[in-house]
C-alpha cells in the first residue's frame, strides 16, 4: 500500500449494507454504501435523528443524542464561520450583561484552573469557561426540528439540515482565549468554505 493508504486484509470488515458492526452505521435502502466517494443523503440524515426521537431517553437524557452520534458520521458535525461567530457575539454579550465572569481568576495562582482576569478582560474567557457556562447549558435544552437534548452545539444548530458536512477541520487549544481564537479564525477561513 502507499504511505497515508490503509491496506485491506481478509479478517477485516468490509463497509457494506450487511456488515453490522458496533459503533457502525446501520444501512437502510436509501443511505449510501460506506465508501469515500459516497456521501450520506439528507433523507438518510433524517432517518438517523427521527430514529434517535424513538430512543428511550426516560434513563438518560445523552441517549437520544447518543445514538444521533453513534450513526451520524463525524463528517456532518460542521457549523458554519457565520453560526460560530454569532456564537462568539452571544458570548461577548454574556460578558457584557455580567452573565460570564472569570470565577477561575478568583483562585489561587498556583491552581491549574486559575485565568488572569487581565487575559479575561482582553482576549475573553478560555474555552473550559466557555464550554462548561455557555455551550453546555444551551445544549441541555432540546433541539428546534426532533427536540433531541444533549446534542453538540455545532449538531444542535443544524438539525433543520440534519447536519451540515465540513468543509475545513479546526483544532485549537481549550486555554486559549476564544476572541483571539475568534481572531485567528476569521484570518484564516479559506474563502472556499
Amino acid at each position: 500500500s502507499l504511505p497515508g493508504q490503509v491496506e485491506m486484509h481478509e479478517d477485516m470488515p468490509q463497509h457494506t449494507p450487511e456488515a453490522k458492526l458496533s459503533g457502525q452505521v446501520e444501512m437502510h435502502e436509501d443511505m449510501p454504501q460506506h465508501t469515500p466517494e459516497a456521501k450520506y443523503t439528507q433523507r438518510a440524515r433524517e432517518v438517523i435523528f427521527t430514529e434517535a426521537q424513538h430512543v428511550n431517553s426516560s434513563a438518560s437524557s445523552f441517549e437520544q443524542a447518543d445514538a444521533v452520534f453513534g450513526k451520524l458520521p463525524a463528517e456532518y458535525w460542521g457549523i458554519t464561520l457565520e453560526q460560530l461567530l454569532a456564537f462568539i457575539e452571544v458570548v461577548r454579550d454574556k460578558i457584557g450583561k455580567g452573565e460570564l465572569t472569570n470565577e477561575e481568576g478568583k483562585l489561587p495562582e498556583d491552581d491549574g484552573r486559575y485565568y488572569p482576569q487581565e487575559l479575561f478582560d482582553e482576549s475573553g474567557p478560555n474555552m473550559y469557561t466557555v464550554n462548561s457556562r455557555v455551550i453546555k447549558p444551551v445544549t441541555q435544552a432540546p433541539d428546534a426540528v426532533y427536540r433531541i437534548k444533549c446534542l453538540s452545539y455545532a449538531v444542535m444548530m443544524n438539525t433543520s439540515c440534519a447536519g451540515l458536512l465540513c468543509d475545513l477541520f479546526l483544532s485549537h487549544a481549550w486555554l486559549e482565549p476564544i476572541f483571539e481564537f475568534a481572531q485567528s479564525l476569521r484570518r484564516a477561513w479559506p474563502m472556499a468554505c
